[in-house]
């Protein structure tokens, strides 16, 4: 595959626009009004959950895999990297408090 001339730049354009929607989904719960704490922080956790899954078939389809697969693996995937950050940053706020 070879990339040259105007081709790279609309693969980096589509790779951070989807990046920009995909990162914004899980914080829609934070722009909804009425809804508070505990409950708008379990919407933003499906919200990921479900991006990190839409993610993962579309790269299905794309490699030509199944999008069962793909999907799982992908929300696997983030869904451990979410929570890895979600502990690092309680370990930090024990540690320094906040």
């Amino acid at each position: 595959m070879e990339m040259t001339g105007r081709r790279p730049l609309k693969a980096a354009c589509a790779t951070f626009a989807a990046f920009v929607c995909a990162g914004f989904l899980p914080l829609l719960s934070f722009v909804i009004p009425y809804l508070e704490g505990d409950v708008r922080f379990r919407v933003s956790a499906l919200l990921a959950a479900v991006t990190f899954a839409m993610i993962g078939v579309a790269k299905g389809m794309v490699i030509e895999r199944s999008i069962w697969r793909a999907g799982l693996e992908t929300l696997l995937v983030g869904g451990g990297a979410a929570v890895l950050a979600y502990a690092v940053g309680a370990w930090l706020r024990h540690l320094y408090g906040a």
